[in-house]
């Protein structure tokens, strides 16, 4: 299987949430398929707004949905009708404009100064939810049946909670690092004729250096959890490759 049609299946799969009943009607739609892969990305990603039609437009963000401009098919017609919405949603949930930036550059590292020339609406909004909103409405429209009739029931809400746990105490390591990026950011505002961010820049990364911090916060988010009623989820990083001396406890 190649890589767009592996990522295609993913997208198809992973937002089946939204049409339990409706596969068939959902495949069945003339959708383009434009290969999605990685080495046709366009770093930065170039954006295209694309308006619905007026019986989907209350499925997109004031009646339209932001796809990248490689998956729209050239041609006539109306531009919605020519998008590859499936490769449009394996593009977002798999992060491919993302990988392909490090691919080219190395790891980001969250670090969002390095896509500063990226179109940030591409982060605003639920844009596959969307997507997989109006395609209920597309098949629904397309065999003229009631939505419900056509996919079935929407999923219920949720919300996941997570925490990633980066440390559980300031060391050395991470005053170092912190202290510097607040100093850095002091240097880079003063350069630009900003002297009060500057300063305060300045006083936060002292602070951070030297001032004492606990990270050990699970019993609070214990009791919250239990006051609220929720459960978290936590993403600890285990480090690369193998280590001495077995395993760590936390708890």
């Amino acid at each position: 299987m190649s890589q767009g049609a592996g990522l295609r299946e993913y997208a198809l799969e992973t937002l089946s949430i939204y049409w339990p009943e409706g596969k068939a009607a959902i495949n069945s739609l003339p959708i383009s398929a434009i290969a999605v892969e990685e080495k046709n990305v366009t770093i930065p990603p170039l954006m295209d707004l694309v308006s619905l039609p007026a019986w989907a437009a209350d499925t997109g963000v004031e009646g339209t949905i932001l796809v990248p401009a490689y998956l729209i098919e050239k041609g006539e017609g109306e531009v919605w009708t020519r998008v590859d919405w499936i490769g449009v949603a394996a593009w977002y949930l798999s992060g491919l404009p993302e990988r392909e930036y490090e691919r080219q550059h190395g790891p980001v590292h969250s670090y969002s100064f390095r896509l500063a020339k990226w179109d940030t609406r591409i982060w605003e909004r639920a844009w596959v939810n969307r997507i997989a909103l109006f395609l209920r409405r597309w098949a629904a429209e397309h065999l003229g049946q009631e939505e419900m009739t056509v996919c079935g029931p929407l999923p219920e809400p949720r919300i996941l909670l997570t925490h990633d746990v980066d440390a559980v105490r300031k060391t050395l390591v991470i005053r170092a690092k912190q202290g510097a990026f607040f100093l850095f950011n002091a240097a880079r505002t003063l350069s630009q004729g900003k002297p009060k961010k500057s300063l305060s820049h300045f006083f936060k990364g002292l602070g951070f250096i030297f001032r004492k911090a606990d990270y050990w916060c699970f019993g609070t988010i214990r009791s919250l959890e239990e006051k609220y009623g929720v459960r978290s989820h936590f993403n600890f990083f285990g480090g690369n490759g193998p280590r001495k001396g077995g395993g760590c406890a936390f708890f």
